[in-house]
């Protein structure tokens, strides 16, 4: 999934490239973007970093329609005994994917201000600690996580996000877990990659 995603910025920064002797778009509101996605975030009040990407479509000059999906990329200790069957130390993982709804304010300013709300499903494993070994069930939920940001124009088509966010998660049922567990805040940066 990670490389069809690298594949796919690079075929829309080769096209943006390409369309570079083109006299600039006036912002019609018909633009879109993919975007590589790095949050720094906390999960059972441990550092971790999340990656993944979004993607969205200028429904107007302010307002964006799209998706993202995101994933735990850093090892978080789980508590000790939380699967008796287990008698090794133990990892938790999640993911987040859904829909995001992004509206910018002044979006023709060089650096403008960008409310997001993103709003879908969220799983949550364990693993052998240092390992790809689920033990156990997957736990879904439900998970918002609104964000403010401030956005620079670098090019025409690219733009950097930097965002502060909070995760919100709803329907932890995992064992050894709470909803306070996996909520808390990010830091976010996007480097959104596409017509605008």
């Amino acid at each position: 999934m990670s490389r069809l995603m690298i594949v796919v910025m690079l075929l829309l920064a080769a096209r943006e490239a390409a369309a570079q002797g083109q006299p600039p778009r006036e912002g019609s509101g018909n633009g879109h973007f993919g975007a590589p996605v790095l949050k720094v975030t906390t999960i059972r009040d441990q550092g971790a970093v999340m990656l993944g990407g979004r993607g969205g479509w200028n429904v107007s000059p302010s307002l964006v329609l799209g998706f993202g999906a995101y994933g735990t990329m850093t090892e978080v200790d789980a508590a000790p005994g939380v699967m008796p069957a287990a008698s090794y130390a133990l990892d938790v993982k999640i993911e987040t994917f859904g829909f995001d709804m992004e509206y910018a304010v002044r979006p023709a300013a060089p650096t403008h201000l960008t409310l997001t709300a993103f709003v879908g499903g969220a799983a949550n494993h364990y693993y052998k600690d240092g390992t790809n070994e689920q033990e156990g069930e997957t736990d879904f939920m439900l998970v918002l996580e609104p964000s403010v940001g401030v956005e620079r124009r670098v090019t025409r088509w690219l733009h950097l996000n930097l965002a502060a966010s909070y995760r919100l998660l709803g329907g932890v049922e995992q064992a050894g877990l709470q909803a306070g567990d996996l909520q808390g805040p990010s830091a976010v940066l996007a480097a959104k990659i596409g017509r605008f």
